[in-house]
C-alpha cells in the first residue's frame, strides 16, 4: 500500500482535479429516489475532502471514512453535521449498519490488489442494512480486472440493480468508466 504522505500532500488540491462533484451527487440522489427513498443513513468510503457528502446533507446520518487525516480535516470544514473516521476501507468496523454505502470518485481504483477490493466488499456487506444500497464507480482504463470478476465478487451478497457507462450503455471492459447500483441481499 502507498505511504500516506502523498495523500496528505495533495489534500489542499484534491477537489480541483476531481472536478465538479455535482454529477456524482446527482447519481446518488437519483438512485436513492428510485430504489430507497426512505434512506436516512449513508457511509462514504474514501470520502476525501467531503465534496460528495456535502451534497447529501438531507440524510439524517452521514459518515465519511478516509485514510488521510488531512483530507478528513478539510471534510470537517465543509460538513459540520457529518461524522468522519480515519480508517482503511478494507478493514473498517462500525457498530451500526447503513442504508446506503457509496464508493465513488474511482476510490476502489486506489486499492493495490483485487484481494483488497474483495475485503472492501465484505466490509460493505457487513455494514449495509438488508435491502440497503451499495453504489460504486470504477475507472476501467488500466484497471487490470475484468468487470465480470467485480460483478461475480459482488453477486454473493448483492443484487445488481443498475449498471452503466458514461454513455448510459451497459459497461464493458472497453468502457472508460463503469457505474453500479447494488442492493444488499437478505442473509
Amino acid at each position: 500500500m502507498m505511504a500516506p504522505w502523498p495523500i496528505a500532500f495533495c489534500a489542499p488540491f484534491c477537489d480541483e482535479p476531481m472536478g465538479d462533484p455535482g454529477s456524482k451527487i446527482s447519481r446518488v440522489l437519483e438512485a436513492l429516489d428510485i430504489y430507497l427513498p426512505g434512506a436516512s443513513s449513508l457511509l462514504e468510503l474514501g470520502c476525501g475532502t467531503g465534496a460528495v457528502l456535502a451534497g447529501l446533507t438531507d440524510l439524517n446520518l452521514l459518515v465519511g471514512l478516509d485514510r488521510s487525516r488531512e483530507m478528513l480535516s478539510r471534510a470537517r470544514e465543509k460538513i459540520a453535521s457529518a461524522h468522519f473516521v480515519e480508517g482503511d476501507m478494507t478493514e473498517f468496523a462500525f457498530h451500526e449498519q447503513f442504508d446506503v454505502i457509496i464508493c465513488v470518485c474511482d476510490t476502489l481504483n486506489h486499492l493495490p490488489t483485487f484481494d483488497a477490493w474483495l475485503a472492501t466488499f465484505l466490509r460493505v456487506a457487513d455494514h449495509l442494512a438488508t435491502d440497503g444500497l451499495f453504489l460504486l464507480d470504477v475507472d476501467t482504463i488500466g484497471l487490470g480486472v475484468e468487470l465480470i470478476r467485480i460483478k461475480q465478487a459482488l453477486a454473493t451478497d448483492f443484487d445488481l440493480l443498475e449498471e452503466s457507462d458514461p454513455d448510459g450503455r451497459r459497461p464493458t471492459d472497453e468502457s472508460a468508466r463503469a457505474y453500479y447500483v447494488y442492493r444488499r441481499c437478505p442473509r
